[in-house]
């Protein structure tokens, strides 16, 4: 394990996978990369910053004799290569101009510096002394030609290239003769980093739907897949030794560097703080890798809370103890559903969520429930005072509680089924709702935030509207995406944001889940990450409630497949 004493700021996974062609190639992607610092760190020691300029300082690649280290820069304003000592200190600016050069890294003999630049319009592979000078064009054509590295004996640079296509990994001699293709797949094969014994070459794929690390001999044979994680692996490094690779993955949540046997087996972190840590290049002898390191962006306020069914014999609480092992997390929230004829206060789970100072969401029906049918109580009826007795005890013991908590009234008022009926028109509802609100504000209940939970759905229709309330302090939003009707996150639930910034209330997720498609195994997986990208842009969200159930025929399970559970606890780090 790489040590945590390192005290260098972070930021999130999404903002500098420069491992990505395109962030790499592209001049106005790489102006938007995020000020990032290259670290040294011993194998089983702690780190420190070989930089500390301004800018995304990025790609390191040690020299030969391990006595400094060359990177690339936009300290001013464009990319460029530069050189600082394996100690720190000053930075030498080995290149300049209009131009982007990117992705430098030493010959096996010193003598030179391969990398990739836009000068001549494309993006091309370019060697140059180690003084900056002396520049040779490698490659040239009109494809894009990226991220370079040399053979062991210094005699050809294998680099990703676009020129037939789709990316793929090629060689070529070192002066610019006899290119040769190394892979050939409909997929993206990038990245390569040839092995100390110039057999074999390291590379990523999403050959397989996801980005993972794969071997393939140098004239492109026996190909071996290293990793196979629904995350994003990347960036690979041969150790000097050839035993293990260097990689980077965003598999626990955060961007970290992680290492591989080369020959299969199973990965383990390298570098384990709250960061994005990527492009390691390992120190001759194997006992140091340099990386670069940005800082990660806060975790989201937002709540990260569930409601789950009982399931194989786990109770609800049973089995959100089992999600949160498997997760590596509390919960920091949860939905508890009462109706008339079953109001408890406080639970255990509200006991428990008081304790750690988690999120409580109280939603009370209008129903009462007996052999297993709900009856309804009518909004009229409680608007006009008739279950003021059973809503005064209601208050009371929430006032005995004394411990802040989310409440509502019948949410999914527009929902009209058997086990959720709607108990009258949109007028006695939102009669109903102000008159629980006096109740309890006469009844001196102070600790409350008044939530209205309408489906999400609703919004997108336009009838949410109708049962607007006069006072309220939360909008809630319930909204599932399912397999006859596979929507986004945003699809989904944008409608009742915009609902709620309009009104100047913060958003709460009261209710979301998403199926298993079946025959694509990383849907779900997907549809998780990118609603949990979508949440963490909201900064007036109070909260998501997930909902862990397999209702109604529904994969809403989060551990329904391997792949969904890892996205889900991949995303639950950015939140709180």
């Amino acid at each position: 394990m790489f040590g945590n004493g390192r005290r260098i700021p972070r930021l999130l996974l999404a903002s500098i996978v420069l491992a990505c062609v395109v962030l790499v190639a592209v001049p106005s992607a790489l102006a938007t990369a995020p000020q990032s610092q290259i670290i040294r760190s011993k194998i089983g020691g702690n780190g420190y910053p070989l930089t500390n300029q301004d800018g995304a300082n990025i790609q390191p690649s040690w020299s030969p004799d391990g006595s400094n280290v060359v990177f690339a820069s936009n300290l001013d304003g464009t990319y460029h290569i530069y050189e600082v000592s394996a100690n720190g200190g000053d930075e030498t600016q080995l290149t300049s101009g209009q131009w982007n050069d990117t992705h430098p890294v030493w010959s096996p003999k010193g003598d030179r510096i391969a990398f990739a630049s836009d000068r001549s319009g494309n993006w091309n592979i370019y060697t140059m002394s180690p003084d900056g000078s002396d520049v040779r064009q490698v490659t040239r054509g009109a494809s894009l030609d990226v991220q370079p590295v040399w053979s062991p004996d210094g005699s050809r640079i294998a680099f990703t290239s676009s020129r037939e296509g789709n990316l793929n990994v090629y060689t070529i001699g070192a002066n610019g003769l006899g290119v040769v293709r190394v892979t050939s797949n409909g997929a993206a094969d990038s990245q390569p980093a040839w092995s100390p014994t110039g057999g074999r070459i390291a590379f990523v794929s999403n050959r397989y739907g996801n980005a993972d690390i794969f071997t393939i001999t140098r004239d492109g044979h026996y190909l071996r897949r290293l990793t196979w994680s629904v995350a994003a692996d990347s960036q690979p490094a041969w150790s000097p030794d050839g035993s293990s690779i260097a990689f980077s993955s965003d598999r626990s949540g955060y961007t970290n560097v992680w290492l591989v046997p080369a020959t299969g087996g199973t990965a383990r972190p390298a570098t384990t703080e709250q960061a994005t840590d990527g492009q390691p290049s390992w120190r001759p002898g194997g006992k140091a890798i340099a990386f670069s390191s940005a800082a990660a962006d806060p975790p989201s306020n937002a709540v990260w809370g569930i409601f789950s069914a009982p399931r194989g014999g786990l109770s609800s609480d049973q089995l959100i103890a089992h999600l949160e092992s498997e997760i590596g997390r509390k919960f920091s929230g949860e939905r508890i559903y009462q109706n008339l004829s079953t109001v408890r206060i406080p639970t255990p789970d509200m006991l428990d969520l008081a304790s750690r100072g988690g999120l409580i969401y109280l939603n009370i029906n209008s129903f009462f429930v007996r052999g297993g049918h709900s009856f309804c109580a009518r909004w009229a009826d409680v608007a006009d005072g008739r279950y003021d007795a059973q809503l005064t005890t209601i208050a009371q013991k929430i006032i005995a509680f004394g411990y802040p908590m989310d409440l509502g009234f019948h949410h999914e008022m527009t929902n009209n089924n058997s086990h959720h009926p709607a108990c009258g028109t949109p007028v006695d509802y939102v009669r109903a709702y102000t008159h629980i609100h006096t109740l309890f504000n006469r009844l001196g209940v102070t600790t409350v935030t008044w939530v209205w939970a309408p489906t999400a759905s609703s919004f997108v229709q336009h009838t949410a509207w109708r049962y607007v309330p006069s006072s309220f302090d939360v909008v809630g939003a319930d909204g599932y995406n399912r397999m006859g009707h596979w929507r986004s996150a945003a699809q989904i639930f944008t409608a009742a944001h915009q609902f709620a910034l309009s009104h100047g209330k913060p958003l709460l997720i009261a209710e979301i889940g998403s199926d298993e498609w079946p025959g694509y195994p990383l849907r779900k997986a997907y549809w998780l990450q990118n609603a949990a990208h979508l949440f963490q842009s909201w900064s007036d969200l109070q909260g998501i409630l997930w909902t862990n159930t397999g209702a109604d025929g529904h994969r809403f399970w989060l551990d329904s497949s391997v792949a969904s559970l890892t996205m889900f606890r991949m995303a639950s780090v950015h939140f709180r």
